[in-house]
């Protein structure tokens, strides 16, 4: 009679760890305030381990300019050109390779050359240039108006 009761309560906890997930879409509309409209998820990229370290890459692409539309009146977006710091995260520069890779330290973000770009420091002391810490903790999210893409990277060392 224990071992059904052990069992029922593991099915139950695991029903609820299940139920209590977070969909990526709405994780990235969460944390960027957006409402993803029309979007549709054709990729996701996550090696977080158990420690919650690691790297979270998703892409979305949208069949309207409703997002869009949110992006440009949100001040929080900033259009391109991006800005130094951005650009070496996203792509390296000639010191660093890339902070946004998959486990063959292959960038993630496409070469991209119109849009908006929002970078989300979530390190808790930010006396230190983001360049130049010894961990990360970073959201970086792109919006490409060539192909109406956005892509969402959380990155946590």
């Amino acid at each position: 009679m224990k071992k059904i009761g052990y069992l029922l309560f593991a099915i139950i906890i695991s029903l609820l760890m299940v139920s209590c997930a977070q969909s990526d879409k709405s994780r990235v509309s969460d944390e960027l305030n957006l409402k993803l409209v029309k979007a549709n998820q054709i990729m996701k990229y996550d090696d977080h381990g158990a420690m919650g370290d690691g790297t979270r890459f998703i892409t979305f692409e949208f069949g309207s300019n409703d997002t869009l539309n949110q992006i440009k009146s949100d001040s929080n977006w900033k259009k391109f050109p991006l800005d130094k710091t951005t650009k070496t995260l996203m792509y390296g520069d000639e010191k660093t390779s890339s902070y946004v890779t998959d486990n063959n330290s292959r960038p993630l973000f496409p070469e991209i050359s119109e849009g908006y770009y929002m970078l989300i420091d979530r390190q808790e002391d930010k006396s230190q240039n983001i360049l130049n810490r010894p961990s990360s903790n970073f959201t970086l999210a792109v919006y490409d108006t060539k192909t109406n893409t956005l892509f969402f990277a959380e990155i946590d060392t």
